[in-house]
Order: structure tokens, then sequence, then C-alpha cells
């Protein structure tokens, strides 16, 4: 079983560690961070986490029978009044926890969280398109691609496209 448990910056050193290269920081983070991932990048984010209410929230994953910290998940761009967030940054960052289905259990603790406590409905995210174990994982909980038009983000000599993926809360 997973928790989620807010990300504090003593986390910070754990997850840069998990980071080894600038291909995998942009695959993760997006254009958001540069390489070498720092803890001051990473104290400028979590500042809005510290705002009241929160409209950015980091969490730190551990897997509860072992204790061992396996993830880092985040939820940002929370908009209480329109009842909506989106999903960033996730990742497994032990290699030996990963393809284990941890990746599903994460996002569904985040997605209950969301649903449930922060009184969220709607949930987007945006992948890319070569990330297949992604995509399948977030279809998994129900998430749907958004017919948008196409985005990309440059990386070196390569475009990579974007899928946008929304969740909306089931009606009860």
């Amino acid at each position: 079983m997973l928790t989620l448990e807010h990300f504090t910056m003593a986390d910070a050193e754990r997850l840069i560690g998990w980071v080894p290269n600038a291909r995998f920081l942009m695959q993760w983070s997006g254009p958001q961070y540069t390489f070498p991932l720092t803890r001051e990048q990473l104290a400028q984010i979590w500042a809005a986490t510290q705002q009241t209410p929160p409209v950015h929230l980091m969490f730190t994953v551990r897997e509860s029978v072992s204790g061992c910290v396996i993830g880092h998940v985040e939820l940002m761009r929370i908009d209480r009044a329109a009842k909506r967030g989106h999903v960033a940054r996730v990742l497994i960052g032990e290699p030996g926890y990963r393809s284990r289905g941890l990746g599903t259990e994460m996002m569904s603790r985040l997605v209950s969280h969301a649903f449930g406590p922060l009184g969220l409905e709607t949930l987007t995210l945006s992948v890319f398109t070569f990330n297949a174990s992604a995509i399948a994982c977030y279809r998994r909980l129900g998430f749907v691609p958004v017919e948008e038009p196409p985005l990309t983000r440059a990386f070196e000599n390569e475009s990579w496209d974007l899928l946008l993926m929304k969740l909306t809360k089931p009606v009860a």
C-alpha cells in the first residue's frame, strides 16, 4: 500500500538523485526545471505549497510496508472555485519499484485525495505520447484524451508531442 505525504525540502536530495540526465528531467517535468535539478528550483515550486490555501501540492510517495520512499507526484493549478486541478510530475523514482502497478496505485491515491478532501471535480494531466505505460496507467483510472490542438515540446533536435487527458469525478 502507498501513502501520500506532503513533500518537504528534506525530500529534495532524494528527488534530485532520481533525475539522472536532462532527457529524463524533460520527460518527467517538462520545461519547468533545467538540468541539473537543484534544491533552489524545487524550493521555488515548494513555496507555492505554503500558501493558504495552497494552489500547488507536492507529495512524497511511501510504500507503507517497507517504509521506503519510492515516488513523487504533484497537483498544481488547483482552482477551488472551478473545482479543478492539474496532475504533474508523476514518478516512481526507485527503479526496483517500477513496472509493478504502483504508478496506478499512486495515481489512485492522488485522485481520491483530489476528489475527496480537496473537493475537486475535474483533473487534467499532460503526458508525452511516446510514454505508453503512463498513458495506459491513466486510462485505467478513467482519464480520457481531450481533443485539443496538439502541443509539442522541443528537446535537443527532437519534437515531443503531448497528450492532454482529463478525468471527471463520477456523479454519486
